[in-house]
């Protein structure tokens, strides 16, 4: 992700074991920050807002930090928030995402705060890719599953689940006005309303 400090652009990411950031014009490693996972990948897309970047990892909280010139300081954490696969998404002034505690359960943050809004059931999914669309969030799960929620100042009111594909998808769903397209193992299928 982009981060645009004083007059350096910053592509912040992650490595197998750290979190951190080069200057885009010449590839220059700006800071590191330790960071690992119990099975030593990295594959939650940072988020950024302004100047504050959220991350999250397996067994790791979401995680606010303002970037500066030489590094990242913590303005809070939140352990309902840690992620696995699956990156958070900015929907009606909160972050959204499916969180790997209670064996998958989605999760409304307020990104000033850090602190929980909302809360579904647990076992809902292992992983999900989640897009938003104006106050849409669309969580495509690895068992083939969209879910399709209205965001609120309150969190995500479910509006329908439908099972989109016969095998896993792992890819995310891409909303094209009122059609999705879903990628699956085999295919590619246009889903139309």
């Amino acid at each position: 992700m982009i981060v645009k400090v004083g007059a350096t652009t910053q592509l912040v990411t992650f490595s197998s074991e750290k979190f951190l950031a080069v200057n885009a014009d010449n590839g220059n490693l700006l800071w590191t920050r330790p960071f690992t996972t119990p099975y030593t990948q990295n594959s939650v897309t940072p988020f950024v807002l302004g100047d504050t970047v959220f991350y999250s990892g397996l067994s790791n909280p979401l995680t606010a930090a303002r970037v500066t010139a030489s590094g990242i300081e913590t303005r809070w954490e939140n352990k309902d928030g840690g992620m696995y696969m699956s990156s958070p998404v900015l929907a009606a002034g909160l972050l959204h995402g499916l969180s790997n505690r209670n064996k998958g359960m989605y999760v409304s943050i307020d990104p000033q705060s850090g602190k929980t809004v909302w809360t579904s059931d647990g076992r809902r999914a292992e992983n999900a890719m989640l897009i938003s669309r104006g106050d849409m969030v669309f969580s495509l799960t690895t068992d083939s599953e969209l879910d399709v929620m209205k965001a609120s100042p309150k969190g995500l009111e479910p509006i329908r689940k439908y099972t989109v594909a016969n095998s896993p998808t792992w890819a995310h769903p891409v909303v094209l006005g009122s059609r999705i397209l879903v990628k699956d193992k085999d295919s590619l299928a246009l889903w139309t309303a």
